[in-house]
């Protein structure tokens, strides 16, 4: 059997090119396959050495995927596959977890810190002096970072 260029796919979509033996990746492309193109990609699967009519010792075996093991219930394995099946884990799955994953203790940062200062905001507190110090000189640099943007933007924007 040989192919021709009528054989090839002459829409925009990447495709398979049906040839003896098997099939050919043709590369995606913008263009259409023209004749030019078509010729190319005939002489590429004729110097490829693809055999007119492969025997059946030269074909592919199906390859059977052997069944998973199912995961028992009460294992952090089981709560993940809780999670990727978009299940809602059961109550031994997430004991599991939560022996598993334990949160660590955070440390707070000292005060006379922007982070001290935006944590006494979160508890509805009144900030200390080292914090409000440190949230005017925060703010202060913000703002001098800010101006020398706008600055250095309306530079070049002019040039």
């Amino acid at each position: 059997m040989t192919v021709t260029p009528t054989d090839l796919p002459t829409d925009h979509t990447p495709a398979l090119a049906a040839v003896p033996g098997g099939y050919v990746r043709v590369p995606r492309s913008r263009v259409s396959f023209g004749v030019v193109r078509a010729d190319a990609i005939l002489e590429s699967i004729r110097t490829s050495g693809i055999p007119d009519e492969p025997d059946d010792a030269q074909r592919p075996e199906l390859r059977v995927r052997r069944p998973r093991a199912t995961i028992v219930c009460g294992t952090e394995a089981a709560y993940k596959r809780h999670r990727r099946n978009g299940e809602d884990a059961c109550e031994p799955c997430l004991e599991a977890h939560r022996l598993t994953y334990k949160p660590k203790p955070r440390e707070l940062t000292p005060c006379g810190t922007n982070s001290a200062y935006n944590r006494h905001h979160k508890n509805g507190e009144q900030p200390c002096e080292p914090c409000r110090k440190a949230r005017r000189d925060y703010l202060r640099e913000r703002r001098a970072m800010l101006r020398h943007l706008s600055d250095y933007r309306a530079a070049q924007g002019a040039a």
